[in-house]
């Protein structure tokens, strides 16, 4: 089941000359990072999961507010992040866009797993 959520007390950077976003700890409850509630069927997937992310973050329990057309539902549910625990280097000041990355790379990364199964 996938479910929009948010994080607090987290922000969301571009990492320098890639794809995908770095999620770092901060320390203003007023920061948060949107995005998706993936619950997984099975601890293999899981695995998978952790897998695709790599060593470069820590999985990290938080607290997910669930959300609702952008609201906030009320319901909070315990689960993991990847945080970032790369390079800082490695991190641009900018935040990472979910609608740069779906206008200029969402179509390559699709073709690259087109036809890939997450079984098991």
């Amino acid at each position: 089941m996938i479910r929009p959520a948010e994080i607090f007390k987290y922000n969301r950077l571009a990492v320098k000359n890639c794809d995908y976003p770095a999620i770092i700890g901060s320390a203003r409850e007023s920061d948060s990072v949107d995005g998706y509630l993936l619950q997984v069927d099975s601890t293999s997937q899981r695995k998978k999961i952790d897998e695709f992310e790599g060593e470069i973050y820590t999985i990290t329990a938080v607290q997910v507010h669930v959300l609702q057309n952008n609201e906030p539902t009320g319901e909070i549910i315990d689960a993991d992040v990847y945080v970032w625990d790369g390079d800082m280097e490695m991190l641009a000041t900018d935040p990472w866009e979910l609608e740069t990355f779906v206008k200029e790379r969402l179509e390559d990364w699709l073709d690259l797993f087109d036809g890939m199964e997450m079984v098991g």
